[in-house]
């Protein structure tokens, strides 16, 4: 059975200070800049078609952009999985206000 990633805070928390860290590194900017180019591509030849095209050649030109695109995201989509509330084990804010409940709380230190 293969190991589970990320499976500890401190696995998470890690992971999340490479992404960020692998954001702004050059070679990942640049490695941006050749994917993003490489999606224009792809539009344009699903926008305006290839000659001799089959479904086929449309199909993989699609997937090919949509791994692209899933690519280019997958450090930032980490960074928000690992920590949003969720996996912090937070409760999301929902309402700006405190209640009576979380003051007390708040005030009591707690």
């Amino acid at each position: 059975m293969k190991k589970q990633l990320f499976e500890t805070d401190k696995e998470r928390d890690e992971a999340v200070l490479y992404f960020r860290a692998l954001q702004q590194d050059p070679g990942w900017r640049l490695l941006m800049d050749v994917v993003s180019a490489k999606i224009d591509d792809l539009k344009q030849e699903l926008e305006e078609g290839v000659e001799n095209e089959t479904p086929s050649d449309i199909q993989n030109r699609r997937n090919l952009l949509k791994a692209h695109r899933w690519f280019m995201e997958f450090p930032q989509n980490r960074i928000d999985e690992f920590t949003s509330p969720e996996i912090s084990g937070e409760e999301p804010i929902v309402d700006p206000y405190d209640t009576k409940e979380s003051l007390i709380k708040k005030r009591s230190g707690t």
